[in-house]
């Protein structure tokens, strides 16, 4: 498969940033409407933005990541945990999906709008 974008971030940095969206999370009931089921990932002034209506963190990156996706909050928050936090890491879009570490992980993804 073709890589339309790619990017490569610190493990740590991916994991607080994974970590903060999904601490806002637990504030809400399940159920709860208003709460974010996904993450928004795009790029903005040269840096990886993890975002949510309700948190928005900008990690450093190297790479081009030209695409805005959406990804499910919790499975992301999971599996950056899962990842040694002293490597690189490389995130991959591919069609509907989401490649970490060259396909160590997948994830299922969904092309968005830029949130305003």
């Amino acid at each position: 498969m073709k890589a339309l974008s790619e990017a490569v971030v610190s493990a740590e940095d991916l994991t607080r940033a994974a970590s903060q969206v999904r601490a806002r999370r637990k504030h809400f009931h399940k159920g709860t409407r208003g709460a974010p089921k996904t993450t928004l990932i795009y790029s903005r002034n040269g840096a990886l933005v993890i975002y949510t209506p309700f948190v928005r963190t900008e990690i450093p990156m190297s790479g081009e990541w030209n695409v805005c996706i959406s990804v499910d909050a919790a499975t992301l928050t999971l599996l950056s945990q899962r990842l040694p936090q002293f490597e690189q890491v490389t995130l991959t879009h591919l069609p509907d999906k989401l490649a970490i570490n060259g396909g160590q992980f997948m994830l299922p993804s969904k092309l968005e709008e830029l949130p305003d």
